[in-house]
């Protein structure tokens, strides 16, 4: 079993998430080290076509120059070890309400679904793993909690008013990790919760949210999940 190594993986993340919540930003020769990570994965940047409701595939833009538009989405599937990683997965609220969806937000692209969270609502681990990183020094983000999962997953919870666990702890799956707030780069009060394969965000209504599955006042394994519009 290798050993965990905060310091490597504090680094890797912390370069990936100076990208910015929604935007893809050229990288300083200092984090250039993620940036050619990402250019060797063969998995694409997920992302879901409303029109036909499949799951669809984004080539991410250069990390080092803009970011290009009008790229021709690709038909994908997620994997099935994926799938089944992610099979008893549960959101991070008791009420879910989807305030701004995955996905193209204008010219920028949004790498997770924002929640609607009242400050002091209670954030809760979406499945067991190890935090990697605890703490509110990433620009944006306010009081984070990152998670690292089985695989190369990981699950993001940002913009809290509290965290409740440190970086190296073990977390259980429904495990009350933060309180949630209106820190960092916010407008308003919620929880942004992100799913990433290594350094690829998914959908995590996608992965989260059964196939069939009508999200208005259904019962998830926490509570209630309601659908919304994008802001």
């Amino acid at each position: 079993m290798r050993k965990f190594n905060p310091g490597t993986s504090l680094t890797l993340l912390v370069s990936l998430l100076l990208i910015g919540c929604s935007t893809v930003r050229p990288a300083p020769p200092e984090r250039e080290g993620l940036f050619q990570y990402w250019g060797k994965m063969k998995t694409p940047r997920y992302a879901r076509d409303a029109r036909d409701n499949h799951l669809v595939a984004r080539k991410p833009a250069s990390p080092f120059g803009p970011r290009h538009s009008g790229e021709t989405p690709v038909l994908v599937e997620i994997s099935r070890e994926t799938r089944t990683l992610t099979s008893d997965w549960q959101w991070p609220l008791q009420e879910v309400a989807v305030t701004s969806n995955y996905g193209q937000r204008g010219s920028d692209f949004h790498d997770g679904v924002d929640l609607k969270a009242k400050v002091g609502t209670s954030v809760y681990a979406a499945s067991s793993g190890q935090v990697l990183y605890a703490d509110s020094k990433i620009r944006g983000y306010g009081k984070m909690v990152v998670i690292k999962h089985g695989g190369k997953l990981s699950t993001v919870y940002a913009h809290n008013s509290k965290l409740l666990v440190r970086r190296g702890e073990k977390v259980k799956r429904g495990q009350k990790i933060a309180i949630s707030g209106n820190t960092g780069k916010s407008t308003g009060p919620h929880l942004h919760f992100e799913v990433r394969d290594g350094v690829l965000a998914m959908d995590p209504v996608a992965l989260i949210t059964p196939r069939g599955f009508n999200p208005v006042a259904r019962k998830t394994p926490l509570g209630r999940t309601v659908a919304t519009r994008d802001r």
